[in-house]
């Protein structure tokens, strides 16, 4: 009986070792962004992505945009679904924030009440 249990306290953590844990899952962290010249222009974007299956991802992307006319502030949140080698299916959700100088822009932000423009949208990306 001391033999049997000897063998199998060295065995075990042989049987226990072949086990494949998954690894975790690399967040993917991307942003660009010009340098300000002081002339009034201004641009950058950054992009996180997590991958929730070996096909599958959800992102989250941002977006500044400013000159001397107008500023434009964007989110999207997409999820993103690996059909092909270089082909993917994707779907999210955008909210756009135009701040703008012209009072006549029908996306102008005004302290009584927010004007974001919101898209849902659904397709393909290679």
């Amino acid at each position: 009986m001391r033999l049997l249990f000897l063998v199998l306290l060295l065995w075990f953590p042989k049987l226990t070792a072949q086990v494949n844990e998954p690894k975790p899952m690399p967040l993917t962290i991307e942003s660009f962004g010009y340098p300000d010249f002081g002339k009034g222009y201004d641009f950058g974007d950054f992009s996180v992505q997590y991958p929730l299956t070996t096909d599958v991802d959800a992102i989250i992307k941002g977006m500044h945009q400013k000159t001397p006319i107008f500023e434009v502030f964007q989110t999207q949140l997409l999820l993103r679904k690996k059909l092909g080698n270089k082909l993917y299916g994707t779907t999210g959700l955008t909210t756009e924030w135009r701040f703008s100088m012209d009072d006549s822009d029908s996306y102008l932000i005004d302290p009584k009440g927010d004007k974001a423009r919101q898209e849902a949208f659904l397709g393909l990306e290679y």
